[in-house]
């Protein structure tokens, strides 16, 4: 699966609470100019679909510029001008279906404020040559535009991408124009199944669905196979292969809407589905002009429609649709003044601010949680975490008869003072790759470590006596989650600036299911998350290095020679640091909050 870094914001699609209006638009606006934040977007769109026609017929005949709206070159400004949306909610209980199609669509091509929408967002990075993980979610946000032009813009009304839509609505096309499949997947003619060619029926593969070895390159890695779930299918052959990107679905759904109406069994999913996939298939790359076929695949929820048909006969067309936006005026809900509020179909919801915690009604003391992530280049400075790669690992010599069976499994730096931790959670995993596992299916055991700084690197460490272990057990391979925080606040009590979380086990085969390897898995390495109180205005306690502890025996070095380290450390006797030791310690002192 590829992955693309784009920046997106629609404050639009977001509906804080009125005192957060300004500061929601204030930081959209950041975002957008000083690229302070990305979204890594996952492509959907299989790389066995052929774009490669889309990408230029645009071009062919010089009219078109890029695959933006404005490089299109027979809309004209005006007729651009003549289709901004004032934020009007249309109602469809109240209009006829020429007038509301015409107010959803002044033209097949030109969906009511989907311009702006596009330059909101600017999802393509390269508008002349946008990526498949950007077209797909450019159509996520057109088709949640197409939602808010009547009202639908809670959460649970918004469309999203689903990785198996997208994939059946390509093996459908596959199934429908080629003979790639026939062979291995005999069927009848023309049904819905396939085979499909000499068939005229449009939906011809839509229930076709590959085995999960041959699914398997047309998913992202892990991906669980698809099968069949409740949903429905439309093929649109409105789209033409030279149109550019931004608009090309557009004639899928105007034509569609202009043909059925708001009501019409196509038109319904594109409103009231929750999941949805797309595919766009050239049946003639030779032919500059020909359609494009869309086959849209919906799942999921399938939504309440919040408006009444007018003809039933029980039909109010001035009661129905979406209730009032209760976030709008803060008299209207109770939401906390740190909390952003959220609409709902009628209803609203709370939810606290990044940096508060509560229920949304009620936000309190806020807290900070940072999660320690292992590096991968063996440099501390400035970091919080570290991880030591290699066969091996960081060993350390921990009262056993020998080292081999402990090892360092994380080790950091700058950790709150203890009276400011809240909570602390270590995230193993636990590897399955040992000769024996079930030999390793009893407790393990944590000790907490103390740093010895050296040229902006931790160069030693010794154990910190009087810190209780933690025990855990591991019976099964997987993530194991182990609440240090007792440890934690212990190891910050005794003023060191760098700490580390050792593991103690019963053999070498047993501390390897946790061991640093070199393979290892980037989401299976060791983490440390810390949740803590920021610090008072007066400041925090600034810990003091363990080379100014006192007498602090080196137990394990790491150098170049790391296994020589390691031999040298298995030669001397298990050394601790002694409580006594750190009573001789002046207390912190503190740094401003500057």
């Amino acid at each position: 699966r590829t992955h693309n870094l784009v920046v997106c914001a629609y404050p639009g699609h977001s509906t804080p609470t009125a005192r957060h209006a300004m500061k929601t638009q204030l930081s959209v606006a950041t975002f957008l100019l000083l690229g302070a934040s990305v979204v890594a977007l996952d492509q959907f769109t299989p790389d066995q679909a052929d774009w490669s026609t889309f990408q230029t017929k645009p071009f062919a005949s010089g009219t078109n510029t890029d695959h933006s709206p404005d490089g299109v070159g027979w809309i004209s400004a005006d007729s651009w001008a003549a289709s901004e949306w004032d934020g009007t909610i249309y109602n469809p209980s109240l209009m006829t279906k020429s007038e509301f199609s015409s107010a959803m669509c002044p033209s097949v091509d030109r969906i009511r404020g989907i311009r702006e929408v596009f330059y909101q967002h600017n999802p393509f990075a390269d508008v002349n040559n946008p990526t498949k993980a950007e077209v797909d979610e450019w159509h996520r946000i057109a088709l949640n535009h197409i939602r808010a032009l009547i009202g639908y813009t809670s959460e649970d009304r918004k469309v999203k991408k689903d990785t198996c839509m997208f994939a059946r609505s390509l093996w459908g096309q596959e199934r429908r124009f080629t003979t790639m499949w026939d062979t291995e997947y005999t069927g009848t003619v023309g049904s819905a199944y396939g085979p499909c060619q000499g068939s005229s029926n449009a939906h011809c593969g839509a229930t076709f669905i590959p085995d999960a070895d041959d699914q398997a390159a047309y998913l992202p890695a892990g991906h669980a196979a698809c099968t069949a779930t409740a949903g429905s299918e439309g093929v649109f052959s409105g789209p033409k292969s030279n149109i550019p990107w931004s608009l090309k679905w557009s004639r899928g759904f105007c034509n569609t809407l202009m043909a059925e109406g708001f009501w019409g069994g196509h038109v319904g999913p594109f409103f009231h589905r929750e999941k949805f996939g797309f595919s766009f298939w050239d049946n003639d790359p030779n032919n500059n002009n020909n359609n494009a076929i869309l086959r849209a695949k919906w799942t999921g929820a399938l939504m309440e429609n919040l408006y009444c048909n007018p003809a039933d006969a029980d039909c109010d067309p001035n009661n129905t649709g979406p209730g009032p936006d209760l976030c709008v005026d803060p008299a209207d809900n109770n939401c906390d003044d740190n909390a952003d509020c959220t609409t709902t179909d009628g209803s609203f919801t709370c939810t606290c601010v990044p940096g508060f915690v509560g229920d949304g009604v009620t936000c309190t003391s806020p807290t900070q949680t940072d999660m320690l992530l292992p590096s991968a280049d063996g440099d501390i400075a400035n970091l919080w975490a570290q991880f030591w790669e290699g066969t091996s690992g960081y060993m350390f010599a921990t009262g056993r008869i020998s080292d081999s069976q402990s090892i360092s499994l994380l080790e950091f730096q700058g950790v709150p003072p203890a009276s400011q931790i809240v909570s602390a959670t270590l995230a193993l995993y636990k590897e399955n790759d040992i000769s024996d596992p079930q030999a390793c299916n009893d407790e393990f055991i944590l000790k907490a470590g103390a740093g010895v700084f050296s040229d902006a690197s931790i160069s030693s460490y010794a154990l910190f006596a009087g810190i209780p272990p933690q025990t855990f057990s591991a019976t099964d391979q997987g993530a194991v989650l182990v609440n240090i925080t007792d440890m934690l606040k212990s190891a910050t009590e005794r003023n060191a600036d760098a700490f580390s979380v050792v593991l103690e086990a019963s053999s070498v085969r047993c501390k390897a299911a946790f061991a640093t390897k070199e393979n290892i898995a980037p989401d299976h390495r060791p983490k440390l998350s810390v949740e803590y109180t920021p610090c008072p205005e007066l400041g925090c306690p600034v810990a003091r290095r363990a080379a100014d502890v006192g007498d602090v025996v080196i137990v394990a070095k790491r150098d170049d020679t790391g296994a020589a380290a390691d031999v040298e450390a298995a030669n001397r006797p298990p050394t601790e640091i002694r409580d006594d030791q750190l009573a001789a310690v002046p207390p912190p002192h503190y740094h401003s909050k500057a």
